[in-house]
């Protein structure tokens, strides 16, 4: 009986045996697609952050071109305000002009570093290890 049972044992063991080993092979799979699902991820997000750096830095070239051009235009104006050429409400609109330029020049650079925070970011940086992962 010995024998007989041992064998039983064998051919029950195996079934359960053959069901864990696929059912860890089904969790591979599902681990091996969460991982490549996260390296798409990954690659889509640095790409997006290169191709938003492209397009801040033009914006910020055009409009700190844009605030010089804005300043010269408001000196003029002052000093054709105080050799008496233009009215004070003109001196006023162009002061406005220039503020306006700016604190557009302002926005892109705070944009910048926004920009280059999420390309940081989507490279991997600021992670902070955990203290039992040092």
């Amino acid at each position: 009986m010995g024998i007989h049972a041992e064998y039983f044992t064998s051919i029950f063991t195996g079934g359960r045996n053959l069901a864990n080993l696929e059912a860890a092979k089904v969790s591979e799979r599902m681990a091996v697609a969460e991982y490549e699902k996260a390296i798409q991820t990954a690659f889509r997000e640095v790409a997006d952050a290169l191709a938003n750096e492209g397009t801040v830095e033009r914006e910020l070239v055009a409009l700190t071109e844009l605030a010089a051009a804005a300043k010269k235009a408001y000196e003029l104006a002052d000093v054709s305000y105080n050799a008496g050429a233009v009215s004070y409400n003109d001196l006023l609109i162009s002061q406005r002009a220039m503020v306006d330029a700016r604190q557009g020049m302002i926005n892109a650079q705070r944009a910048r570093a926004a920009s280059a925070i999420t390309l940081y970011k989507a490279l991997g940086g600021g992670v902070v290890a955990s203290k039992g992962s040092e």
